[in-house]
């Protein structure tokens, strides 16, 4: 796989996953507006996002990184680093699939 068609499937992977985000928010929003409990809906939601958010930052400092311009770079770079604090702020990500598994899946803990 070349590198032009690599950026291309990046790119794929993110607009994938940008979907795949606004649908669970939008479905989580629908639940809570008419009355429903959250399950762990909300856990799986938290680490899509965490982990997009990442994914996109990433790519963004990349692109940036590409051009020269400094300036645009070091916004990404800081936004890159706030990504990385997302996936730990509401709980890490790694405790949000323990709680997934747990108590959505009544999967058993191994550790």
């Amino acid at each position: 796989m070349n590198a032009s068609t690599s950026s291309s499937a990046a790119v794929v992977d993110l607009l994938a996953d940008c979907a795949g985000l606004r649908y669970s928010v939008r479905e989580f929003l629908m639940q809570v507006s008419s009355g429903k409990r959250s399950g762990t809906e909300i856990n799986g939601t938290k680490v899509l996002w965490s982990e997009t958010y990442r994914a996109l930052t990433k790519a963004g400092l990349r692109v940036a990184a590409s051009t020269g311009d400094e300036a645009e770079a070091a916004s990404w770079t800081e936004a890159y680093y706030g990504s990385l604090a997302a996936t730990i702020y509401g709980g890490t990500s790694e405790i949000q699939r323990d709680i997934i598994s747990e108590r959505g899946l009544g999967l058993i803990r191994t550790r």
